[in-house]
């Protein structure tokens, strides 16, 4: 065998392993990342107003009562506060995953939230005031979540996902590149596009009055 054949064998070799050891390496410390966390949960009063403040990460789901629970690493030593009540009114800040249970909640506002999850919300009718960040209803394998009114102010390039809904009126005011995809069932839509927002429809809505600069984008694929 050549010389240079062995020496391509053995790099080859080399390389290999290293990539083992590193992807063997990466699942320990997920692994222990999960199991060296906590969950821990604190009772709210009653709220119905969420705000999500910046890289904030936040689950949302209905409950009977109100509450928020904390993935906290056991080694790790909160310093700064994560959420406070103030009012009709919960702040919840960045820095670690947030889960929300709540009864009935009418408002969310994000403040480029790093991301926000939404199962269920108690209540027939949303407003969400969206600056920045990532805002999705989640697909839960459930029944759809109905809404008589989703009011939707999004700017400053947010981005709003709704895949299991059924909304009976849908307004929406996007601007400043903010992306919208609305994959659930919708009545009528009354929505004013600007700034080189982009709009998405998976299903065709029953009856639409939109309105849209030219740099804006609305997609209908069925």
């Amino acid at each position: 065998m050549k010389i240079s054949r062995i020496i391509i064998i053995a790099f080859a070799a080399f390389v290999f392993g290293s990539i083992l050891i590193l992807f063997i390496d990466s699942k320990n410390h997920k692994r222990n990342e999960l199991t060296e966390a906590e969950m821990k949960s604190f009772p709210l009063g009653s709220f119905s107003v969420l705000v999500a403040e910046k890289s904030a990460e936040i689950h949302v789901d209905y409950a009977n009562g109100n509450k928020i629970m904390l993935n906290i690493s056991k080694d790790k030593v909160v310093k700064n506060k994560m959420y406070r009540l103030s009012n009709d009114t919960l702040y919840v800040y960045g820095g670690m995953r947030t889960f929300v249970k709540c009864k009935k909640l009418k408002a969310i506002i994000g403040h480029k939230p790093n991301w926000m999850g939404i199962n269920s919300v108690g209540s027939d009718s949303l407003h969400l005031d969206i600056t920045g960040g990532q805002l999705v209803f989640n697909e839960t394998g459930k029944h759809n979540m109905q809404l008589k009114s989703l009011a939707i102010h999004a700017c400053d390039s947010a981005v709003i996902r709704a895949f299991a809904v059924s909304i009976d009126d849908l307004h929406i005011d996007a601007k400043e590149k903010a992306k919208l995809e609305c994959y659930g069932h919708y009545k009528h839509v009354d929505a004013q596009l600007n700034g080189k927002s982009e709009l998405t429809f998976g299903n065709n809505p029953l009856s639409m009055a939109i309105k849209r600069d030219e740099s804006s984008v609305i997609n209908v694929y069925r």
